[in-house]
């Protein structure tokens, strides 16, 4: 039973490496077997320690593993910084928080030019419905001179064939001729004594005498 006790020792305290024997310090092992309850110089002490050995060496072996990917997957210091290309899509995407090169700020890149697109496609339809409008306007006015023209021709012919100004103007105008005022109405008159009195009337008004 001593010599078991004694190989467990000596796995504690020298491990191989490279070909030669280090010591191996497990005090702080040894402690904690110590502080849980176990004997120095058992059987049950030696495997205590041996198994906190163990463990602290898969520890260890973890955490150096977990160390390694984290420095793979860290950005090298010295790669350059994604900039965006200083446009105010670029300016608006940035300023909600989304950062170049990123599926965020692409997305909303994409929703901007979507949405300038549609707004343009809008402007092109009202465009186009100006321009028609602005056809038939220009047509409606075409028309409408040529037939002042015409009228004006008309108006001028009238006249030279003796057709007053105002007369040549309501025919021109396809308006009806104004009726024809009487002119000064002369009555005569027999008094009952039997005597004559001329009456004229203009307008409204009469003079008799």
């Amino acid at each position: 039973m001593r010599t078991s006790i004694n190989k467990i020792i000596v796995l504690i305290l020298f491990v191989p490496f490279s070909g030669n024997l280090y010591a191996l310090d497990t005090t702080k092992e040894e402690n904690t077997c110590t502080y849980i309850g176990f004997k120095k110089g058992t059987e049950s002490f030696g495997n205590c320690v041996l198994e906190l050995v163990d463990r602290n060496k898969k520890t260890a072996a973890k955490n150096v593993a977990v160390a390694t990917q984290a420095d793979a997957t860290k950005k090298p210091k010295n790669e350059p910084q994604v900039v965006g290309d200083g446009s105010s899509d670029d300016s608006t995407c940035q300023s909600y928080g989304f950062k170049p090169a990123s599926s965020d700020y692409s997305s909303c890149r994409l929703q901007i030019d979507l949405a300038k697109q549609n707004a343009k496609q809008q402007q092109d339809i009202y465009q186009q419905q100006k321009a028609q409008y602005d056809e038939q306007v220009a047509a409606i006015d075409k028309q409408k001179a040529k037939e002042r023209n015409m009228k004006q021709l008309e108006m001028g012919l009238r006249m030279m064939g003796g057709q007053s100004f105002q007369d040549s103007a309501m025919a021109t105008a396809r308006m009806p001729p104004l009726p024809q005022a009487p002119g000064p109405i002369t009555q005569r008159i027999t008094m009952p004594n039997g005597r004559g009195m001329t009456c004229t009337t203009v307008g409204t008004n009469t003079n008799c005498f």
